[in-house]
């Protein structure tokens, strides 16, 4: 069971290491474009962009819902706080994409 768990993490590392931009220029360009705020008691992520006046919900590198205007922010935040079937069938998705995923690269 260790060794399972450990490779997991291995490829888990090993993705977040290819998310890295490559240059500390493009990391401090994306920083200033988006703001992510972790919503508590979630799993989200509300991702805004004052610069282009949009906010959206996020599950990791996954984006749940559409862009909405940046006035609707709480609303959104209210919104993904609701457990609704589309919801739950949202975040099964994402959960399958990844564990499919980590099945493919090992």
């Amino acid at each position: 069971m260790k060794k399972v768990q450990s490779k997991k993490l291995q490829s888990s590392a090993k993705k977040a290491d290819n998310l890295n931009f490559s240059s500390d220029e493009e990391k401090a360009k994306n920083k200033e474009m988006f703001k992510v705020e972790h919503i508590e008691g979630t799993p989200f992520q509300i991702v805004t962009s004052e610069e282009e006046d949009v906010a959206f919900i996020s599950m990791g590198n996954y984006k749940i819902t559409e862009n909405r205007e940046l006035k609707k922010r709480k609303e959104l935040i209210e919104d993904v706080k609701k457990i609704t079937w589309d919801r739950l069938i949202q975040v099964f998705s994402v959960l399958l994409d990844v564990e499919l995923k980590n099945k493919k690269d090992e």
